[in-house]
């Protein structure tokens, strides 16, 4: 055997550098502006194969509509928790259209597409209140991740839709898309905001069909990833518009920036109906009226601070920033429900009897109206932060606990059962009285409708 002149036995080589010069090489080739994930249409003027555009008819002459705010695994739980509340009294299975923002996308885009025995109590507490953002850091520390995060166009918001589509929309191995979803749940309206415009993107049809894509071949992970996409923590999500010849992009972020309810959506898709119906010389799908529910996980304060005697700079300023963005959300949310009261009430209506009726809404969280044709409206608030008001709680400080539950993708089981002990609290003690009779009056006229 020959040695080398310094009398040393040649080492074996080392096949590391070779792997390394592969793996850089590869995630060069992959970079992107982002991912564009959406389809163009696979024809000129093809329909998005998800859902109609428009309401055709509606089978019990009622608008119901079902709004979920954000606030990470916060307003999942709760979102979660009074849908069930809701399905009970016979509610839940008569909203046309639900509209969600941020968290409470995962508990729409979950209703919408999953199967009866996943929509169970147990199975709905135990699916939505993994914790997505602790799996998430922890996958995104591993070394290899690491190396992918910071040379490819792979970032943080996908490295959580991954933790969404494992746990959450995936069947026999296959992430669930918008052609998914079920024909016989309400049709989903997921908001996200436009990082360029400011302004609201609702994945729909519609909005797809605008940019020459298909919203049907499109990810449920990736459309509630868009809506969660909190600006600066999480990568923005980013589409292709195939309506120009010219390489276009929308980027996206948190809808809760825009409009935090998901109200807007749902008067938008009320007009767009009733507009549709008129332009085609047909009676309007709603003669019955209107019922707009909206579940708001917002709290009465933050309680984070509360046991700390000489708060860090960092729990300083991360209370500081909490509590501005809450102040922001909060009166983004107050403008959208207002909104909703002015875009419904007839125009006879004096300002003595809309301020009443705001008033209404923000003491009671219940506010009704009737709109230019004499159709009831019925607004109906059914807010986290009533919890303080409430005198039957489950234990002195539950208000507190229920306050002291933040707004990413974990959760603790304890803070998610409080969220569904709210959710029945506030039903049987504030807004069972409201919604109860509202769903009697629904079966009464549909009974009377088939009787005839």
């Amino acid at each position: 055997m020959r040695y080398r002149s310094n009398g040393r036995k040649p080492r074996p080589r080392c096949h590391t550098t070779v792997v390394y010069v592969v793996m850089l090489a590869a995630l060069s080739g992959c970079a992107s502006p982002g991912k564009i994930i959406n389809q163009p249409l696979q024809a000129a003027g093809a329909l998005p194969s998800s859902q109609p555009a428009a309401a055709e008819a509606d089978s019990d002459g009622w608008f119901v509509g079902l709004a979920l705010s954000g606030g990470g695994s916060r307003s999942s739980n709760f979102a979660a928790a009074c849908m069930l509340e809701l399905q009970q009294i016979g509610l839940l299975q008569r909203v046309d259209y639900v509209s969600a923002v941020s968290g409470g996308a995962l508990a729409a885009a979950y209703y919408c597409a999953m199967p009866d025995p996943q929509w169970q109590a147990s199975v709905v507490q135990e699916r939505l209140s993994y914790p997505f953002a602790r799996d998430a850091l922890h996958r995104a520390m591993l070394p290899w991740n690491a190396l992918w995060l910071g040379l490819s166009d792979w970032d943080r918001s996908d490295v959580l839709v991954d933790e969404f589509n494992e746990h959450l929309f995936k069947t026999n191995g296959k992430p669930l898309t918008y052609a998914d979803l079920r024909k016989d749940r309400p049709q989903l309206l997921l908001n996200a905001t436009d990082l360029e415009t400011g302004r609201r993107f609702v994945f729909c049809p519609r909005s797809f069909a605008e940019m020459g894509s298909d919203l049907g071949r499109y990810p449920l992970a990736s459309a509630v990833m868009a809506s969660a996409a909190v600006p600066v923590l999480l990568h923005p999500v980013t589409l292709r518009d195939y309506s120009t010849a010219y390489r276009q992009y929308r980027h996206l972020v948190d809808g809760g920036v825009a409009d935090n309810l998901g109200v807007r959506s749902l008067i938008e898709a009320y007009e767009m109906n009733e507009k549709h119906a008129q332009a085609q010389g047909r009676p309007g799908p709603y003669p019955k009226g209107v019922i707009l529910i909206a579940i708001d996980a917002r709290i009465y304060s933050s309680s984070t601070l509360s046991d700390a005697a000489d708060p860090s700079l960092v729990q300083t300023i991360a209370a500081a920033a909490r509590s501005a963005t809450s102040n922001m959300i909060n009166r983004i949310s107050m403008s959208t429900l207002t909104d909703a009261v002015s875009n419904f009430c007839d125009d006879q209506m004096t300002v003595a009897q809309l301020r009443q009726g705001l008033k209404e809404l923000k003491e009671r969280g219940y506010a009704q109206t009737r709109d230019a044709k004499g159709r009831p409206i019925h607004i109906v608030h059914l807010a986290l932060s009533r919890t303080r008001q409430i005198d039957n709680l489950p234990f002195d400080t539950f208000a507190h606990a229920v306050d002291s539950i933040g707004t990413d993708f974990s959760i603790k089981p304890r803070q998610a059962h409080h969220l569904y002990q709210a959710a029945k609290v506030l039903m049987s003690e504030h807004y069972g009285p409201i919604l109860v009779p509202l769903a009697r009056q629904m079966q009464a006229t549909e009974k009377s409708a088939q009787a005839k």
